[in-house]
């Protein structure tokens, strides 16, 4: 909070010398949005709100423990930033209708996406292994349970898991994690890269067999899309979601026919599937082409956040530049 009062008397004397047709405010942090309010009621600029996360409808606010002052605080400035921007953006429709269930408005949706030219430039190549690669850090509510239960019955009852399954995780992995492979003896077939650049992370998905997305076991699960989904629908490998079936990651991948979703505790559904996968590894056939998958590269997303504020300059009845 305390960087608020500065920034905004910053821009003020900044916006005196260069002109802007509108100003777009990116949170959390939250204070940003702040920021943009007060230039809004000193300017009368057009402004978009931009939520990549909810603010009181997070999944930990509750875990914040804020006193009843602190609450009512946080829902007021809430409000008046939904309330006085000219629009109001976030990332997932599950999102959205939280945002609107606050404050009687639309707020639109501009997913998360992916850059075309990363994937582009890699090249296929013949699988060598059925691995199941995750990319980015995997904390205790994304612990994916069924997987690693499958996968645990699998090694012992079917010899080409035992033989060809690798499963690598590249990036930050909790220690409730760890520790759930090594109770089901799965470390032999674990691989776990704790940091790599980002440039090297479209090959790493277009060499692995299965894609692996666990979802946030929180209270608005239904609204967490990560970021990496979009990624892996530009490496166009089978994507493997654990989470729940009805969420806003479900209906991406299931209307992409990008892969198969199954709930937390669907053990014996997940099992049939990797079964399944297996099969069609062996026989080459282990391929997906995602349908309509353009409308979440960045070059379509930018076009759309684009039009979201001119129509915030043109609600002003401003002539932008």
């Amino acid at each position: 909070m305390f960087w608020i009062r500065p920034s905004v008397k910053f821009l003020k004397r900044w916006l005196k010398d260069y002109s802007v047709d509108a100003i777009v405010s990116t949170g959390p942090p939250h204070s940003t949005h702040r920021i943009a309010l007060q230039l809004k009621r000193a300017t009368g600029l057009p402004w978009v709100a931009d939520f990549r996360d909810p603010w009181t409808q997070i999944d930990f606010y509750d875990q914040l423990h804020l006193t009843k002052w602190a609450d009512a605080r946080h829902k007021k400035m809430e409000k008046e930033v939904l309330t006085e921007a000219d629009a109001v953006v976030t990332v997932s429709p599950s999102w959205a209708k939280g945002l609107e269930t606050l404050v009687d408005r639309k707020v639109e949706v501009v997913n998360n996406g992916f850059d075309p030219e990363d994937f582009d430039k890699v090249a296929d190549v013949p699988l060598k292994e059925f691995s199941i690669c995750h990319v980015g850090s995997m904390n205790a509510d994304r612990n994916p349970l069924a997987l690693w239960d499958a996968l645990h019955r699998l090694v012992r009852e079917d010899e080409r898991f035992h033989q060809k399954v690798k499963v690598r995780l590249i990036g930050q992995v909790d220690f409730a994690i760890e520790q759930a492979i090594q109770e089901r003896e799965l470390n032999q077939y674990v691989e776990k890269v704790p940091f790599m650049a980002h440039a090297d992370i479209p090959a790493q998905l277009k060499q692995a067999a299965l894609l692996l997305l666990p979802v946030n076991k929180t209270p608005n699960m239904d609204g967490v899309v990560p970021g990496k989904l979009y990624e892996y629908l530009a490496a166009k490998r089978p994507v493997l979601v654990v989470g729940p079936p009805q969420g806003d990651t479900a209906n991406i991948v299931a209307a992409s026919g990008a892969g198969k979703i199954f709930d937390y505790s669907e053990v014996d559904e997940l099992k049939n599937q990797l079964v399944q996968w297996m099969a069609a590894f062996e026989m080459g056939t282990l391929v997906v082409n995602p349908e309509e998958i353009n409308r979440f590269s960045r070059k379509f997303l930018a076009e759309k956040f684009a039009e979201v504020i001119f129509y915030s300059i043109e609600k002003q009845g401003i002539k932008s530049n």
